[in-house]
C-alpha cells in the first residue's frame, strides 16, 4: 500500500532523527573544542590540527549517518512500500550521493570552520544561465563572494585576515562563447568574476583542441604527451590551432567590451596547452605574447594566469613572473590564505551541469579531497625530470 508524501516525510524524519541528535553531540563537542581553542590562541589549533583530521573526523560522522539509514532501510521499505521506490528510480546514483553528504553536514562544517579563515576559489567552464542563477543564488548567501583582485591586494598589504569570513572567488577557464549569456546575473547577483581568455581563440572561429577528443581518458593521453606530438595527431583529426571553423567557441571582442565593466578578464595563455609539454619556446609565446596582446589590443590589464588544464612546472611559474604576472590559478587542491604561495592558488573545480547538493559539496572541498584519496590527481605540478623526458 501507498503512503502520501506526509507519511513518508514523518518517516523520514522519525528515522533520521537519532541519528542527527548524535551526529551534532558529537561534532559540538569536538567542533565546539576546536572553536574554542581557535578563540582563545588566536588560531594556534587550527594551525597545529591538520585540515585533513578535520576532514577525516567528519567523514566518519558522515558514515554513522549513512550507516543508520542502512540498517534501518527494511523497515522503511517495509512502511514506504512503491512510494520510496519510485523516488530512489528518480534520482541517479550520482544525485543521490551528493545528497547524502551535503546533508551528512559535513559540508556545513567545512564551511563554517575551514573555509571560515579562508580563501575558496570555484572554477566554471560554460554554465548555463538558468543553473548559474541557482548556483550564484546560494553562494551568495553560504559565503562573501569578493574578486580576485580584491584578495590579491590584501595578500601584498598583509591583511587578507581583514576582507571577512568565508570568502569565495568565482572563476572561468577559456572564455567560452555562452558566458556572454551570464552577464547579467554577474550583474545582479554583484559577482566580481574572473574570466581567464585564450588569446589566440576569442574573436575568431578557431576551436579549443579538446573540443576534437572524445573522452575524458583521450584527453588524459593528449595531456601527456609532448606538444609536438599533440598537435601532430590532432592535424590528422582535422584540428590546427589557427585553423578557422563553421562555429564559434569563443567571445567576441565586441562581447569582451561589454562585460569588461563587470567582468576581470585575465589570461590563460595562447591556445590552452599542456604548458609542461610544451619546448622553452612555445611555453614563453604562451606566457608571454597573450598578455601582451589581452593588454596591447584589448586594453585588458593582466595580472593573473591560469594554466591550462590545471597543469604547470617551475618553469612555466618563471616564465610567468618574468613576464610580469603577479599569481598564477592553478586546480590544486586545497584553501587558500595569506600564507598560500601566489603562483599556486588553489582551487576546486564545479561541474556544469551539477545541482544545488553537488555545489555545495565540491565549493566545500569535500569531493576534492576525497576524490584525491581514493582516485588520485592526475593533474597539476610536474617536475623536471618528468618534463624533460615529455618533450
Amino acid at each position: 500500500m501507498k503512503v502520501g508524501l506526509l507519511d513518508l516525510g514523518r518517516e523520514y524524519k522519525d528515522v533520521m532523527w537519532d541519528a542527527a541528535l548524535y551526529l551534532f553531540l558529537g561534532t559540538i563537542v569536538i567542533l565546539g573544542t576546536i572553536l574554542v581553542f581557535d578563540w582563545y590562541r588566536n588560531t594556534f589549533f587550527l594551525n597545529f590540527l591538520d585540515k585533513h583530521v578535520i576532514f577525516a573526523i567528519l567523514f566518519i560522522f558522515a558514515a554513522y549517518v549513512v550507516g543508520y539509514i542502512l540498517q534501518a532501510a527494511p523497515r522503511l521499505f517495509a512502511s514506504w512500500g512503491d512510494s520510496l521506490s519510485d523516488i530512489v528510480v528518480g534520482m541517479s546514483v550520482t544525485k543521490l550521493v551528493f545528497f547524502v553528504f551535503r546533508f551528512s553536514l559535513i559540508p556545513f562544517f567545512i564551511r563554517e570552520v575551514i573555509q571560515r579563515k579562508s580563501v575558496t576559489i570555484i572554477l566554471y567552464h560554460d554554465i548555463k544561465p538558468e543553473l548559474a542563477e541557482k548556483h550564484f543564488k546560494i553562494l551568495t548567501k553560504k559565503y562573501n563572494i569578493i574578486s580576485l583582485r580584491n584578495f590579491l591586494d590584501a595578500y601584498k598589504s598583509g591583511e587578507v585576515h581583514r576582507l571577512g569570513p568565508k570568502l569565495l572567488i568565482v572563476t572561468f577557464d577559456d572564455g567560452r562563447k555562452d558566458n556572454y549569456k551570464l552577464l547579467p546575473l554577474f550583474e545582479k547577483y554583484k559577482i566580481p568574476a574572473t574570466i581567464f581568455l585564450c588569446a589566440g581563440v576569442i574573436d575568431t572561429y578557431r576551436h579549443f583542441w579538446f573540443k576534437h577528443v572524445q573522452g575524458k581518458t583521450n584527453i588524459d593521453f593528449y595531456r601527456k604527451v609532448s606538444n609536438k606530438s599533440r598537435l601532430a595527431i590532432l592535424k590528422n583529426n582535422g584540428f590546427e590551432e589557427i585553423k578557422e571553423f563553421a562555429d564559434r567557441q569563443s567571445l567576441t571582442r565586441k562581447e569582451i567590451d561589454e562585460m569588461k565593466e563587470a567582468i576581470d578578464f585575465q589570461s590563460h595563455v595562447m591556445f590552452h596547452p599542456c604548458l609542461p609539454y610544451c619546448s622553452d619556446e612555445k611555453a614563453y609565446e604562451e606566457i608571454v605574447h597573450s598578455k601582451n596582446i589581452l593588454e596591447d589590443d584589448y586594453g585588458l590589464n593582466i595580472y593573473a594566469i591560469s594554466y591550462p588544464n590545471g597543469d604547470y612546472c617551475d618553469r612555466d611559474i618563471r616564465i610567468a613572473k618574468e613576464a610580469g604576472y603577479q599569481c598564477g590559478i592553478t586546480v590544486d587542491i586545497g584553501f587558500n590564505s595569506q600564507t598560500t604561495d601566489l603562483f599556486r592558488l588553489k582551487r576546486f573545480c564545479i561541474r556544469d551541469e551539477a545541482d544545488i547538493n553537488e555545489l555545495l559539496v565540491k565549493a566545500s572541498g569535500l569531493w576534492a579531497y576525497l576524490k584525491k584519496i581514493f582516485v588520485g590527481h592526475s593533474f597539476g605540478y610536474t617536475d623536471a625530470d618528468e618534463q624533460n623526458e615529455a618533450i
